[in-house]
């Protein structure tokens, strides 16, 4: 396990305690039936936050091309809908904030918008990394062999058959009768 793998595992861990923290509180008074509310928001009930970092955190423990491309992918996901989620609740908060009802941000969405970042950095860093280690394993390609010098253009090639080479078996035959 290389050192970007840890980095994406520790931002999957951050955004899973984020999600368990307090992402909001709504108080006040239910305008219609003036009974007491006090509710607090946590971002565990959100299952497509739930499905990004495990996919990311499957994807930090793959030492392979294909984990740092799905801790890369998910982590940016997560960081985008976490985004969302944290700007929906200040639309909430801009909408329905008032004297009978306030609605009070808590940490919960930062911490998980933070992991959700430190998973996406690990990504691309971890195939950054593999990207390297394939370089680097890369062996360089065995040279074609040398090309014979070719004859010079006067040359003659005697012709087989002819019995005037030297060396043919033809000639030691002859020379051998004769």
């Amino acid at each position: 396990m290389n050192k970007w793998q840890i980095v994406g595992i520790v931002g999957a861990v951050i955004v899973i305690v984020g999600l368990f923290l307090p992402w909001a509180t709504v108080t006040g008074t239910n305008p219609d039936t003036g009974e007491k509310i006090s509710e607090t928001v946590y971002g565990y009930i959100s299952i497509g936050l739930w499905i990004f970092v495990i996919l990311g955190l499957i994807g930090a423990v793959i030492p392979k091309k294909l984990g740092g491309i799905l801790a890369l992918v998910f982590g940016i996901l997560g960081v985008l809908v976490t985004w969302f989620n944290i700007m929906g609740i200040y639309a909430l908060k801009a909408m329905y904030d008032s004297d009978e009802i306030k609605i009070h941000m808590h940490y919960g969405g930062y911490v998980a918008l933070l992991g959700f970042v430190i998973l996406f950095i690990g990504g691309i860093l971890q195939f950054i990394a593999f990207r390297k280690e394939q370089k680097a394993q890369v062996q360089p390609a065995t040279p074609a062999p040398p090309v014979p010098p070719m004859p010079p253009q006067d040359a003659k090639i005697p012709e087989e058959g002819a019995g005037s080479g030297e060396g043919s078996e033809m000639n030691v035959e002859e020379s051998e009768s004769q």
